[in-house]
């Protein structure tokens, strides 16, 4: 019980981490991208 536990933690760990690091490359591709409407609608900080 103990080691499916752990298992659990992990891969909830791996998934969160991945989702985590999508969302970040599709900002960061996205206000890289100065050409695209949508980057243009962001604040200028964030550009």
């Amino acid at each position: 019980m103990h080691n499916s536990y752990l298992l659990f933690t992990l891969i909830k760990a791996l998934i969160f981490s991945r989702f985590e690091l999508g969302v970040f490359l599709f900002w960061y591709f996205l206000v890289r991208d100065k050409k695209s409407k949508i980057a243009k609608l962001l604040p200028p900080p964030l550009q």
